[in-house]
């Protein structure tokens, strides 16, 4: 990758990592877990947001749900404060009850958030998700939930 577009800060390559708190819409308990995620910043506001995220902790029966999205993101830049808007989409994976099956499904998620910016660290102050996975079980299944955590920017 050329430098300089390294130091356009477009692309923020770094260590990015987030703890999550969801309700998986599927039994009474709820699942935390860790992911990553990833901006690519244009012009203005608009950029650009990958992320995965592995609810894994907390299980009942092995049920578990991953997921792996990528979608667009609306930023206000206020000194160091940054409250954004997104619209993810993308795969998420879902494990059944004792491990009988697994399953792929697509899924949109809104959301919206707030980064705090310390030089190059960047808080995850916020980050709030409601999800729409298509076609689960002839239905859909609606996972929503919070994520925090923190990024530094190598370059």
């Amino acid at each position: 990758m050329h430098r300089s577009l390294l130091r356009s800060r477009w692309l923020a390559p770094g260590w990015r990592r987030i703890f999550s708190d969801y309700s998986p819409d599927y039994g009474a308990n709820r699942l935390y877990g860790i992911g990553g995620f990833l901006d690519f910043n244009l012009r203005g506001h608009l950029g650009a947001e990958g992320e995965v995220r592995f609810l894994r902790f907390s299980q009942t029966y092995s049920v578990h749900e991953d997921n792996y999205n990528i979608g667009p993101r609306y930023r206000w830049r206020i000194r160091r404060w940054e409250p954004y808007a997104k619209f993810m989409i993308g795969n998420g994976q879902f494990n059944f009850p004792f491990s009988y099956g697994h399953g792929g499904y697509l899924l949109i998620a809104p959301g919206a958030g707030l980064d705090i910016h310390f030089h190059r660290f960047t808080v995850r102050a916020i980050d709030y998700e409601y999800q729409h996975w298509f076609n689960f079980q002839n239905s859909s299944l609606t996972p929503d939930g919070f994520s925090s955590g923190i990024a530094y920017r190598i370059f």
